[in-house]
């Protein structure tokens, strides 16, 4: 499938006679898309002219399909048909829509992108419609579809939220011919961020080859410090009502005797969040009875990225975390790296935005928040000129960031919307890459 071309979000003129009508686009869950289009049924100032509404996506049916047993084929094409009855009948109630369309659950995908603008320009408000049973999954889906909203030129003024329990509870969504108080503007709400990581120390013990976070070129060890990261962290807490998920990692966060001082810090700021501890356990003799029990008391888990030298200790750190009853995640075994590079002078850096599985890895360090630690490691000092790294112009990489010390006019919306877009940086990354054996710079 071909990537989409490049958005025009520029707002067309739609100035009309009568500016009584207020033409509504509904976005979200299909449930809830058809929930609120009912509700609003034909009120004449308030008429529902698109729907944008999910569906079961279709590639993972077929990234399964191949893979499985007869039997496990038999299970997935019912599975599938159940998930397609809904859709259908969805589609009949939809019918007196102008314009609907079904988009994956994932509006990362491009799928989103492939709407015509139109759609987009002809409506005059936008309510977002996620049906979730946790309420804290649907917040954060409403967060995704406002940000991509917000990327295809909508203002954040124009949109607004639907909570499920309205529609739960029957209750009308437009009352004496206005909006419901009950349907909130999004700029009263704040967004939650879907994932961040943050470093402890940017040196590692273990200075893999190939690094994507290049610590294998730190020469000292120093560590970023706790209180700088609560602050940081009480800072976005300002723009961010969560941060869905929150790795402390590095370089290698158990070279610091303080870490459950970080963990405490997160948790305390952002107690919903899901905290994760991002380490090759080659250290996990230093773990402190203190650690131990900040990472019981957050619920965090140890994520474990299971190396060469990993796998010799791996039986003594699960017997350790058993002991202890910490929670433990242990990748498959890491035999190779891959290596990013532009395969020409003229690289689309809008493509390679498209196909970065890691798009989406808000990076916080020190006291700046990057959209990604590429933005990082291309203007730290420290890195410069390394493996062919280029300076970022500072002014470009200003505007791709934020200091946290300073007064950001910003809000959440705002930095999702400058964050979730392609940049220039993305050419210093690559549209292509090579694999090539995992090897230690230690010789371990």
């Amino acid at each position: 499938m071909n990537l989409p071309p490049t958005i025009d979000t520029t707002r067309h003129d739609t100035t009309r006679h009568d500016t009584s009508i207020v033409r509504i686009a509904v976005i979200g869950s299909t449930d809830g898309v058809v929930n609120i289009v009912n509700s609003i049924g034909s009120s004449g100032n308030y008429p529902v002219i698109s729907a944008i509404a999910e569906h079961y996506p279709a590639k993972k049916f077929w990234h399964h399909f191949f893979r499985l047993s007869i039997t496990g084929k038999i299970k997935l094409l019912v599975k599938t048909a159940k998930a397609y009855r809904p859709i259908r009948h969805s589609t009949k109630l939809l019918r007196k829509v102008p314009a609907v369309y079904f988009v994956s659950p994932d509006v990362t995908c491009r799928t989103f992108d492939l709407i015509p603008q139109k759609v987009f320009d002809e409506a005059d408000i936008f309510l977002l419609a996620c049906d979730d049973d946790n309420s804290e999954q649907s917040y954060a889906k409403n967060s995704d579809y406002a940000a991509a909203l917000m990327k295809r030129g909508i203002s954040k003024d124009n949109i607004y939220v639907v909570p499920p329990v309205m529609y739960r509870a029957e209750l009308p969504v437009i009352v004496d011919g206005k909006l419901s108080p009950l349907c909130k503007k999004l700029t009263d709400t704040k967004p939650i961020l879907r994932y961040m990581e943050y470093h402890v120390t940017d040196f590692c013990n273990l200075k893999c080859k190939g690094c994507g976070h290049m610590a294998n070129h730190v020469k000292e060890l120093e560590f970023s410090g706790a209180d700088k990261f609560r602050f940081s962290l009480e800072k976005l807490s300002e723009k961010f009502a969560n941060i869905e998920t929150l790795r402390i990692m590095g370089g290698e966060p158990l070279l610091c005797r303080e870490l459950h001082e970080y963990i405490n810090a997160a948790h305390e700021v952002f107690p919903c969040s899901h905290i994760k501890i991002v380490t090759n356990a080659l250290l996990y003799k230093n773990i402190t009875d203190l650690t131990v029990q900040a990472v019981k008391n957050a619920g965090a888990e140890i994520q474990v990225t299971q190396y060469p030298p990993t796998r010799e200790i791996a039986a003594e750190f699960i017997a350790f975390c058993q002991e202890r009853g910490l929670k433990l995640h242990i990748s498959r075994p890491v035999t190779q790296f891959f290596k990013r590079f532009v395969s020409g002078r003229d690289a689309d850096y809008e493509h390679i935005w498209y196909t970065c599985e890691s798009k989406y890895c808000h990076f916080l360090h020190g006291t700046t928040f990057y959209p990604c630690p590429g933005l990082w490691t291309h203007t730290d000092p420290k890195f410069i000129g390394i493996d062919g790294n280029n300076t970022f112009p500072e002014s470009e990489a200003r505007e791709y960031s934020y200091d946290l010390r300073q007064d950001i006019n910003d809000d959440g919306w705002d930095i999702l919307s400058k964050f979730e877009v392609p940049m220039k940086l993305c050419c210093e990354c690559g549209d292509a890459k090579t694999l090539f054996t995992w090897e230690s710079e230690t010789g371990k």
